[in-house]
């Protein structure tokens, strides 16, 4: 935020299928990242004037490619989310390495920094409670926000109850685009 003291908070939201789902100039504080649902993006977060976006907060957001596990079954991760920058650092430091990005030879740099990295890798985030599934809530707002004009029978199951929609259904009717 530009005002000391001043939070901007994001929370129910779904960001998916960007290149960047979040891009940081810089590693400023005073921001709130809640229950928000990070699908199929190529980069979850990217900062480029600082290294972590650790300085704000991330809690209880979906991440589609935690690895983690759920054995109390709580629908929060066991461990936290981490979002850790290895070779990837060589595009978001140098700009004009973005052309570069998803190249063979950056991907072959990528995998060996992370099989024996060549310095310490930063962790771009953590996020303590990351969700398992998309929540109730976030579907009934992401529904609520849809067009009117949906189909009564898409997204039913065998026992008559409506599954949860999923993210591409939520974008396209955020779009508008049934």
């Amino acid at each position: 935020p530009y005002q000391p003291d001043t939070i901007n908070r994001f929370r129910d939201n779904l960001i998916a299928y960007n290149g960047i789902g979040v891009r940081w100039l810089n590693d400023w504080t005073g921001n709130v990242f809640e229950n928000n649902v990070f699908q199929a993006n190529i980069s979850q977060v990217v900062v480029e004037g600082g290294k972590t976006a650790n300085r704000n907060v991330w809690r209880g957001n979906f991440w589609d490619d935690y690895e983690g596990f759920d054995r109390n079954r709580d629908g929060i991760g066991d461990t936290a989310y981490e979002h850790i920058g290895y070779a990837d650092r060589i595009w978001m430091d140098v700009p004009p390495a973005q052309f570069f990005k998803g190249s063979p030879m950056l991907e072959v740099v990528d995998f060996l920094e992370r099989l024996a990295p060549f310095s310490a890798p930063d962790v771009i985030l953590r996020d303590e409670s990351p969700v398992m599934v998309v929540s109730a809530v976030q579907v009934a707002s992401a529904r609520r926000e849809a067009s009117e004009e949906t189909d009564p029978g898409a997204g039913s199951t065998r026992n008559g109850e409506q599954a949860p929609p999923t993210a591409y259904e939520l974008l396209k009717q955020s779009l508008g685009r049934e």
